[in-house]
């Protein structure tokens, strides 16, 4: 039996247990709950013939049955099979046609996560769905760069958000869920004003107890990311900028640039080298794998002795950090939470051009109120997928050469016309960027235009039917906001005519810009002075 449009949007299986909430040609977005927990899922139509088609066959079948006869029988992913019960389930709303029909689709809960298998349509109906959400907003960020800065009044949610991420992502594996207040891959460090260098984060030889070097809470959760490069850890630098960020977070600013694509993954230089694992061998072993969680027998990654001779084999993580050093994992995210008050310190350019700004200001007190969404501080029993907070490539050209060449070429065209560039003989390319912002402290450079790239891919891969100028404008918006505007402050002589023109500029394509822009330019008439920051 055919499918011929027996599921409609708003059906709801006679068990409760499936919904349908949207579809594309390809895929259904089914509401799913089971023993308590409700997530969303995209289902291939393909697939679920294949489950309608062997319920015909089999009446008297089981989930179990289904997914252990269908399994390897076709070239359709078969992440997807896990989800037999919700198949099993959509298959007899097919055949027997006896669902309930609810053409009002509830709305969802305020930072609900999807979740799918790749490559299945996840985002079809996503803007749809989500209404308000900004969920997409951070992950498509993380995934162009994994260094946010969560902005806005204190209060809103900032810290809260990155742990429900990190709830969200956080599999049943080791150790990572032994703690039901705060997840595995969940690190909080609490930024002191006091903080002017790097040893608060990255730590420091010390020559007490006859030499060693001092680990902090960041690095050592640095280490327990190498152990689960699966996994997305998340470091959450709450009140990043009590402190002057510039002094103590130079270094993994500068070693955040040196990320690159090598061999199908993303490695960075060292932030700690490799000699200092080497010279403190035993000491820092100990530290970070005791004896007693050490194994018994050789890993291959070679061993010591200690001094009353016993031999302790060499952790693999250990062994790594001997050859290449503590360097940024894959898998790390790190997000800074700021406030603008008077006890905090301004952002230089430096840290705005390697961050992804995200401004959160909304308040919704009607979700406090919400007695059914749940709650979002716990762990899931379908983990999002770890392709949801992953970038796929550090550099702007590996991207490229992933893209379709009319694609790549309409966006290198629009690219120039956009961004604009200065050429030898001071012609500039009109109606630009560069043309407003070229003769200016807030000039764009390689670095943005590289961030552009990356972002618009991480947009096409959540949307590989959008329209390219839809996606290209949703992208510079994104940018604009994230990347260009942050960079913006000062008097009226210096941002008057460039905020002028800006507004001009974003007015048609670009609105969420536009919406900054204007608040910026009346606080400017207010005050005399301006900045992204409120």
């Amino acid at each position: 039996m055919g499918l011929n449009n027996r599921l409609q949007i708003g059906d709801v299986s006679n068990n409760g247990q499936v919904e349908i909430v949207d579809e594309d040609r390809l895929c259904y977005l089914v509401r799913s709950t089971s023993r308590g927990a409700s997530g969303l899922r995209t289902i291939s139509k393909s697939l679920l013939q294949e489950y309608v088609n062997y319920w015909e066959e089999h009446p008297d079948a089981t989930p179990d049955s289904a997914r252990q006869a269908l399994s390897g029988t076709s070239e359709i992913d078969k992440f997807e099979y896990g989800y037999s019960s919700t198949l099993s389930v959509m298959a007899q709303m097919v055949l027997q046609s006896t669902h309930k029909v609810n053409n009002k689709v509830n709305c969802l809960p305020l930072q609900q996560i999807f979740y799918g298998a790749p490559g299945t349509g996840k985002s079809f109906g996503i803007k749809r769905a989500l209404l308000n959400n900004n969920v997409l907003s951070y992950l498509s960020a993380i995934r162009t760069k994994p260094f946010l800065l969560l902005a806005g009044i204190s209060g809103t949610g900032k810290s809260r958000i990155v742990k429900e991420m990190a709830y969200a992502s956080c599999p049943d594996e080791g150790d990572l869920r032994k703690d039901k207040t705060s997840p595995g891959n969940y690190c909080l460090v609490e930024v002191k004003p006091n903080w002017n260098d790097s040893t608060e984060l990255l730590g420091y030889e010390t020559v007490l107890d006859g030499g060693n070097y001092h680990l902090t809470k960041f690095v050592k959760f640095l280490i327990k990311a190498m152990q689960h490069e699966n996994v997305p850890f998340f470091v959450c630098l709450d009140e990043m900028n009590l402190a002057a960020v510039e002094q103590y977070f130079a270094e993994f600013l500068s070693i955040l640039e040196s990320r690159k694509d090598v061999d199908g993954t993303i490695k960075s230089e060292p932030l700690i080298p490799a000699a200092i694992f080497d010279k403190y061998q035993q000491k820092l072993h100990k530290e970070l794998f005791p004896t007693k969680d050490s194994s018994n027998t050789s890993t291959g990654a070679g061993c010591y002795t200690t001094d009353d001779g016993t031999a302790v084999y060499l952790h693999r993580t250990y062994a790594k950090l001997m050859e290449e050093g503590l360097r940024i994992p894959r898998n790390l995210i790190v997000v800074g939470t700021v406030n603008m008050d008077d006890t905090t310190y301004q952002f230089s350019r430096k840290v705005i051009d390697r961050a992804m700004t995200i401004e959160m200001n909304e308040v919704n007190l009607n979700d406090m109120f919400d007695i059914e969404k749940p709650d979002a501080l716990n762990y899931r029993e379908d983990v999002v997928d770890k392709g949801w907070f992953f970038a796929p490539f550090a550099q702007s050209n590996n991207a490229l050469q992933q893209m379709n060449n009319d694609e790549r070429e309409l966006l290198a065209k629009k690219i120039k016309a956009t961004i604009g560039q200065t050429d030898a003989d001071g012609t500039t390319t009109p109606d630009s960027l560069e043309t407003i912002l070229g003769k200016t402290p807030f000039r764009i450079a390689y670095r943005v235009v590289n961030e552009l790239i990356l972002h618009f891919y991480a947009l096409r891969m959540e949307d590989k039917d959008a329209e390219f100028e839809e996606l290209y404008n949703k992208a510079l918006d994104n940018i604009l906001m994230m990347k260009v505007l942050p960079r913006i402050e000062g008097n009226e002589d210096l941002v008057k005519e460039p905020l002028a023109q800006l507004a001009t500029w974003t007015e048609v394509a670009y609105p969420k810009a536009n919406a900054k822009i204007i608040e910026m330019r009346e606080r400017l008439e207010l005050s005399h002075f301006t900045s992204f920051w409120p």
